[in-house]
């Protein structure tokens, strides 16, 4: 997981960034992913996700450090990382709280089927999300990122995604499950 941060590191200090299929976020998505995987395996030593304090100090420590690091660094996601010791804590402690509070309640279907087709939809969401892009252009729609109008435009993308990938993973997880490394 290290080597991974530091080639992600390496790619934004030296200016690799936007690169095809935004390639050079895929050290940092990989180790987000084994940090999920190492949780996964250990889960079981670990029993506290019952905590209300713990939950409530996990969600502060992830908008604390969310917030610092914005302050800090200005525009912060996966592509701009800002300071990255606090961007690492404000993603790893805001998905350990989505965890802790989903174990405290029932998980909805959608949710559990998101989670299984994940690996096709971090693979798969980009090109239809391009294709969303293209589609939006050509209606005129102009994407800035920041206005309510924006926002909604990503919530009808994100619509479609799961309309889309959720059927085509069923069919793989079923036809063709060796795709998947599942054997």
């Amino acid at each position: 997981m290290i080597i991974l941060v530091g080639i992600h590191l390496g790619t934004m200090h030296i200016g690799l960034t936007n690169l095809y299929w935004n390639i050079n976020i895929v050290p940092i998505a990989c180790a987000f992913v084994v940090v999920g995987f190492i949780y996964k395996q250990n889960a079981y030593i670990i029993h506290i996700e019952g905590s209300k304090f713990l939950l409530v100090s996990v969600i502060i420590l992830s908008v604390f450090t969310s917030f610092a690091n914005n302050y800090i660094s200005g525009w912060v996601d996966i592509f701009h990382t800002g300071y990255f010791p606090l961007y690492f804590i404000a993603a790893i402690s805001g998905a350990y709280s989505i965890v802790i509070l989903l174990k405290q309640t029932n998980t909805p279907r959608l949710l559990v089927s998101l989670g299984q087709q994940s690996l096709l939809i971090y693979g798969l969401h980009r090109m239809i999300i391009e294709v969303m892009f293209v589609l939006w252009g050509k209606l005129g729609v102009v994407f800035d990122g920041y206005s309510w109008y924006s926002i909604s435009m990503a919530i009808v993308n994100v619509i479609v995604v799961v309309a889309v990938i959720l059927p085509f993973g069923k069919l793989v997880n079923s036809k063709c499950p060796w795709l998947l490394g599942k054997f």
